[in-house]
């Protein structure tokens, strides 16, 4: 039997009055400054009276002037969820639509294990937070390999591990995975609230677009993309611009960063590790081979790290590695434990990254997963990163 688990959000500090179902949400105002925190508060009487007891709501915002979209979503329990974003400095001033969608789903992991022998009866599932928090799980597919995992609750992003529960045998599992909640759903329920950032007398071509004459098809949008963070008019997006607007979170989303293709390109592949790779593709970067599988990473110019007077070590770098958005510790990490061949996607990110304390520039590796290719794994294929639901209060950034 499945266990359920439970991966408790933080609690809020206050609550609002419930709304009526035709306006099922409340912000906590409409006029809004840099650093506010925009709160709104979900309150949907339906699902309460017909006690369900978990969904899903989706929060889609766009910014009417420039069309770029940002994509959230919240679980809903019992009728009820909040969320709270912070605006920070980089979001222009300008008019913001919220469209806000429930959907009757909440998270559930659907796959099927390919290879999948009855012999083996029960399989083990490990949940990986990034704080390193991890939750053994068993279950048992049908005879054909599908199965169904309910009842997760989770923040930001976990991995999903599958092995055999006979510790002996080599794990080569091939298993394919999807979140319903990432696919194409009929809203119980929609509604959209402008809010407006900044003061009138920066915002023009927008003062005339109100909550009535806004228009959003959700139905469209969806078609368009899976989950869009950028609408771009007149451009097809690239497989690699769709995994990360897939797979990149938070931080991670910043558009300052430096793109390498793994999934449409085999460059990658052609290296012994991703760090070989990057060596003399991005200006400033240094990256000096210490030897004994070591490396020191400097970024030029933004640093006050010298190398002349004493030997470097990893931990002196001013350039923090991250494996599927967890960061690595360089004293001890090994440089050759992601295969070229898994490699979806790289970011490097010059100084200040934002992504790590005291300024340092970043790499960011991004494994295949989903419909991007991590099936071409040799031995199996049975890790995953999988983006649960959002954290219930959110720096908002351009």
């Amino acid at each position: 039997m499945i266990k359920k688990i439970f991966i408790l959000f933080s609690a809020f500090a206050f609550t609002l009055a419930y709304a009526q179902d035709t306006v099922f949400i409340q912000f906590n105002k409409l006029q809004f400054n840099k650093n506010d925190t925009v709160h709104f508060d979900c309150n949907y009487l339906t699902y309460k009276n017909q006690n369900v007891h978990y969904a899903t709501l989706n929060v889609w915002i766009e910014n009417i002037e420039t069309h770029q979209f940002w994509k959230f979503r919240y679980p809903i329990i019992n009728g009820e969820t909040k969320g709270n974003l912070v605006i920070n400095a980089s979001l222009p001033d300008g008019k913001y639509a919220f469209n806000f969608l429930i959907q009757r789903r909440f998270f559930q992991l659907e796959g099927q294990i390919t290879n999948y022998q009855t012999s083996q009866k029960e399989i083990n599932y490990f949940i990986v937070t990034k704080e390193g928090n991890a939750y053994l799980n068993t279950f048992t597919p049908n005879a054909d390999g599908t199965f169904k995992l309910n009842g997760h609750l989770f923040e930001d992003t976990v991995s999903f591990i599958f092995s055999p529960t006979n510790k002996n045998e080599e794990n080569t599992l091939m298993v394919n995975v999807k979140s319903p909640l990432d696919s194409f759903f009929v809203a119980d329920a929609a509604v959209t609230q402008i809010i407006q950032i900044g003061s009138d007398k920066n915002i023009v071509s927008n003062k005339k677009i109100t909550t009535n004459n806004y228009q959003f098809n959700y139905t469209d949008f969806y078609r368009q993309t899976t989950l869009p963070n950028v609408s771009v008019e007149g451009k097809v997006k690239t497989k690699i611009e769709k995994f990360d607007e897939l797979y990149s979170t938070g931080l991670f989303k910043s558009g300052d960063a430096k793109f390498f293709d793994g999934i449409e390109s085999d460059q990658i592949t052609r290296y012994k590790s991703f760090i070989e790779f990057v060596k003399g593709k991005v200006p400033g970067l240094h990256i000096d081979d210490l030897g004994n599988n070591t490396y020191f990473l400097l970024w030029r110019g933004v640093s006050d790290f010298h190398t002349i007077n004493r030997k470097p070590r990893p931990a002196d770098s001013n350039v923090d590695i991250f494996i599927d958005e967890l960061r690595q510790n360089l004293e001890y990490f090994d440089w050759y434990s992601v295969n070229t061949q898994d490699i979806a996607m790289i970011k490097t990110y010059p100084p200040p990254a934002y992504l790590s304390p005291g300024g340092k520039g970043a790499i960011v590796v991004y494994t295949k997963r989903g419909d991007y290719g991590i099936e071409t794994k040799t031995k199996g294929n049975y890790e995953f990163k999988i983006f649960g639901y959002s954290k219930p209060e959110i720096v908002w950034r351009k």
